[in-house]
């Protein structure tokens, strides 16, 4: 796997940890269908990564602060 490969990995999956935060903060909840697209994009990372790596970087991204979470998103164009 290559290096950026890995590290897109990570940063999608704290992404995705951080927008479920976000969700249940507001205690909102996504549309059906894109909850399906969610579900299926966390279940691929899970394999590429190991459930194990995947589990740390979406935890990793439930703890971030708002601007922490612009910085990860944003990456270099901040």
């Amino acid at each position: 796997m290559a290096g950026s490969g890995k590290t897109e990995m990570s940063r999608s999956a704290r992404l995705h940890g951080a927008a479920d935060e976000a969700l249940a903060a507001l205690d909102e909840t996504v549309e059906p269908l894109e909850g399906g697209l969610r579900d299926l994009d966390c279940q691929r990372l899970r394999s590429a990564m190991g459930a194990e790596a995947f589990e740390a970087e979406y935890a990793a991204g439930r703890a971030l602060t708002s601007e922490e979470i612009l910085v990860l998103a944003l990456g270099n164009r901040v």
